[in-house]
């Protein structure tokens, strides 16, 4: 299939456990689930490789009865896709307008959420402007935070933002940019094998790898082993 990361992730739940294998031609601003396996996201090599791979299988995400590939988030991230979506509209789907449509959110006014969090022997409550939770702790170095106990665990990375200024979001946002979010004070991160968030909120706004789908509360998270077939290279290659 030819898209990008929220076109894959509907493709994906439509295939889940079934032995259909699904071959991609990254064409989307990202491209993460691309980049993570190791798919090349220049149309002609990941063509051959669809044309000629062998299938392996992936592990998906999912949230209550939707399933996502990379990430789900909900709070400020969700206000930021909207966002940019309008830019995208309005200046084209480039990942300059996306960035800077990005940075021009962070600036404005946002709330905070009051959260249960409960990975199962722990439970507690918190206040937070947005929650990320990743398919796999390990993705989470890919912008500096170590956040898995082992890379032999499969465990879903889970990073809560705490309230801070206008200027602390803008210069995290940097940074985030930059691939540089370990030791910042702001953020707490962790992993864990489910989790489950609950809210005064009956829906939320939840990001789904890029694409907002609104869901009733409250969220449970988990991770579906195994549950994609994707034509990729082996892992370790690409």
């Amino acid at each position: 299939m030819v898209g990008g990361d929220g076109t894959i992730r509907a493709v994906s739940e439509a295939l889940c456990a079934t032995d259909i294998p699904m071959a991609v031609i990254p064409t989307g601003t990202f491209n993460f689930f691309a980049r993570n396996l190791g798919i090349p996201t220049a149309f002609e090599p990941a063509l051959r490789l669809a044309l000629e791979g062998e299938p392996r299988r992936v592990d998906l995400g999912r949230v209550n009865d939707r399933l996502f590939n990379n990430n789900a988030s909900f709070g400020l991230y969700s206000r930021m896709i909207r966002a940019r979506e309008q830019h995208a509209r309005r200046f084209g789907r480039h990942r300059v307008v996306a960035i800077l449509s990005t940075i021009v959110t962070l600036m404005r006014r946002y709330r905070s959420l009051d959260l249960t969090l409960s990975t199962g022997d722990l439970t507690r409550e918190l206040r937070s402007p947005m929650v990320f939770v990743g398919i796999n702790s390990l993705q989470m170095r890919g912008v500096d935070l170590e956040i898995g106990p082992s890379i032999d665990t499969l465990n879903l990375g889970v990073v809560v933002m705490k309230p801070v200024s206008h200027w602390a979001m803008l210069r995290l946002s940097l940074r985030g940019l930059m691939r540089r979010l370990r030791d910042e004070a702001c953020l707490e991160y962790f992993c864990a094998e489910q989790l489950e968030i609950n809210t005064n909120r009956k829906r939320l706004n939840v990001v789904l790898d890029g694409e907002r789908v609104r869901i009733k509360t409250p969220l449970r998270f988990s991770i579906e082993s195994g549950a994609l077939w994707v034509v990729a290279p082996p892992e370790g290659q690409g």
